[in-house]
């Protein structure tokens, strides 16, 4: 900062082209009322120069009213974040933040419309510079407005609170639009991309550096048929999608690439299983899909629609991977064993005890027979002796071995 120029200390002292109490330079005063307050902008961020020294008590009253719309303030200036530096350099010949170079006065961006020469070859970006710079003026005035109802009264903190909640949402609304207009602009240049470089491996125009089998010149076809198929389900569904603002662009540039890389393999897989016989219908013949002896059989446009419901139905071939359970006989999506019952024996529920048949097969034990009344066969046909005592003494007397 130069030594001979001095810093604004006063509410009047706040005017476009000076030094505010910081050192920055002003570039825009949205509010001006000495010797109370005065709300101006520097090249960083939009500040409230309160009441002068001798308002003392009004000063303090300001300060304490400002302090609860200070959450909303920084998350308004967050989401500006980028757009007041479009075109600013802070110097005094950078205050036209918007306008061309050069121009002077007025306190609002240029709005004449650039020359043919500008719109042709805007390769600096300068009509993008001068949208944001509008937009810049746009919010940090009525977020100076909502500053102003609380400065000249008190009780109005929860109208300025309910200002800067409208500020806040229309920026988001707006964020979210342009990155909407991002994603498509990555898609379709990925669309342009991939087809023209499955039409290339189609033509055979880069067999010079790697000549792959003629059987996968139809999965090319099939390719560019799933990315066009992804990048029109992404147009078709936008809207309902959710894309989070321009700020996070990086999540939005790994979502549209993978959605597009996911068509593109997807239409492959799927012809593939249609063309190996993996996979059969009864729309086509899978035979008209696969170049063989007699090339008048082949329908180039049945390949590129199986690629297209592929890419545009970007779950179809995940689904069917993940349902069908390759190498075994078990139904697609069944993995639970299948019992078998043997021919004649009774469903698995019920057990045949008779046949000793169990479920699935299985033998079974005969139960044992529940007890009946009456005395017990063995206890029936035993004989009590009338002496013991003498039965015991032949017991003893009987020779070993007999």
């Amino acid at each position: 900062m130069p030594s001979d120029e001095a810093c604004a200390s006063k509410a009047g002292d706040i005017v476009k082209g000076a030094r505010d109490p910081a050192g920055e330079r002003i570039l825009k005063v949205y509010s001006y009322n000495p010797p109370f307050y005065a709300i101006y902008r520097t090249r960083d961020r939009m500040i409230v120069h309160f009441a002068d020294q001798d308002q003392d008590p009004l000063r303090s009253q300001q300060r304490a009213r400002i302090v609860p719309l200070m959450p909303m303030r920084g998350q308004i200036n967050g989401l500006i974040d980028g757009w007041r530096t479009a075109n600013d350099d802070g110097t005094a010949e950078g205050e036209t933040a918007g306008r061309a170079h050069g121009a002077h006065g007025g306190e609002k961006p240029d709005e004449s419309a650039p020359g043919f020469w500008s719109r042709a070859f805007d390769w600096r970006g300068a009509k993008g510079k001068r949208e944001q710079s509008r937009k810049v003026y746009r919010y940090d005035r009525r977020v100076a407005d909502a500053i102003i109802t609380v400065l000249e009264d008190g009780k109005n903190l929860k109208l300025a609170q309910e200002l800067l909640a409208q500020v806040k949402n229309d920026l988001i609304a707006e964020r979210t639009a342009i990155a909407r207009g991002q994603y498509v602009n990555r898609a379709f240049l990925l669309v342009i991309l991939m087809v023209g470089v499955a039409w290339l491996l189609t033509a055979g125009m880069l067999d010079p550096i790697y000549r792959f089998p003629p059987e996968l010149g139809p999965v090319w076809t099939a390719v560019a048929g799933g990315t066009i198929g992804a990048f029109f389900s992404i147009a078709t569904g936008l809207k309902s999608r959710d894309v989070v603002i321009d700020l996070q662009n990086r999540e939005n540039r790994i979502d549209v690439m993978l959605r597009m890389t996911i068509g593109a393999i997807s239409g492959a897989i799927l012809y593939s299983l249609f063309a190996t016989d993996l996979v059969s219908t009864a729309v086509f013949d899978n035979q008209a899909i696969v170049h063989g002896p007699d090339d008048g059989s082949y329908n180039g446009l049945t390949v590129f629609l199986i690629g297209f419901v592929a890419g545009f139905f970007e779950r179809l071939v995940p689904n069917l991977l993940s349902k069908t359970n390759f190498g075994s006989a078990e139904p697609a999506g069944k993995d639970t064993p299948v019992q078998v019952v043997p021919a004649g024996a009774p469903a698995a529920e019920s057990i045949d005890v008779d046949a000793g048949i169990g479920p699935a097969g299985e033998a079974v034990a005969a139960p044992e027979p529940l007890p009946v009344d009456g005395p017990d066969p063995a206890e029936a046909t035993a004989v009590v002796p009338d002496d013991p005592d003498a039965a015991l003494a032949g017991e003893q007397a009987r020779p070993q071995g007999s």
